[in-house]
């Protein structure tokens, strides 16, 4: 997200101070900073005047990440950066690589491309508009975010897990990490529902889209009929 944040200030300030005006001032320290604060309140009066639906920035906005094969097959290799900013943790990689666009680049021994190959999105558009009409939003329990969603992989495609709609999930960007820096486990049921469960084995179980309530909630309250109030 800072990564974001920093792309997005960077292409306000040639709005708020194209470079052959900024050249022509002063470039002392807080004039530099007074221009990016300018630059963020473009982006929020952007935000508030156009919405969510107008942030689709296109490939002079995209964040590249590199990243080694093996170090989402095996998380053995030894890259996984931000281009032209820091490393980042293996299973931030994993997350960002569930729901983004991939290029493949062979590379020799020291490192210099022998071969690139073209941008592939994981989730197709057809495969993303059934995902979210099955899904209807993010599938926590108790979630109602309907955009900043994410496609996730039940079973990784880097670990051989296919791209199809029975292997993706609809979760927003705060339970994707919660699955994968944050160890949760998900499931599907065979009711339609989906769990999630917790590192320390807490089980949550949410309705499925279109139903009422999970079919195992639906028993369970049936034993609690029968057995009477305790």
């Amino acid at each position: 997200m800072g990564a974001v944040l920093l792309r997005a200030l960077a292409a306000a300030m040639q709005e708020v101070a194209p470079p052959d005006v900024a050249a022509e001032t002063s470039h002392a320290e807080s004039d530099w900073a007074a221009r990016r604060a300018d630059a963020l309140a473009v982006i929020c009066e952007s935000f508030l005047k156009y919405g969510a639906e107008a942030l689709n920035g296109g490939e002079r906005h995209e964040i590249v990440l590199h990243v080694a094969a093996e170090t989402l097959t095996s998380r053995a290799g030894d890259r996984c950066e931000l281009e032209g900013g820091p490393a980042i943790a293996v299973e931030t990689a994993r997350r960002l690589a569930c729901d983004a666009s991939l290029v493949a680049i062979l590379e020799d021994g020291q490192g210099e491309p022998l071969d690139v190959g073209r941008k592939t999105r994981t989730i197709p558009l057809a495969l993303r508009r059934a995902l979210a009409s099955r899904d209807g939003g993010c599938v926590f329990p108790g979630c109602t975010h309907k955009r900043y969603v994410d496609g996730h992989h039940l079973q990784h495609w880097a670990d051989g897990g296919e791209t199809r709609l029975a292997n993706l999930v609809t979760l927003c960007r705060f339970h994707h990490r919660a699955v994968h820096e944050g160890g949760m486990r998900v499931e599907r049921l065979d009711d339609a529902a989906w769990r999630f469960t917790r590192p320390d084995g807490e089980v949550l179980e949410s309705v499925a889209h279109g139903h009422t309530r999970p079919l195992a909630a639906v028993g369970l309250e049936s034993r609690h009929g029968a057995a009477g109030p305790q």
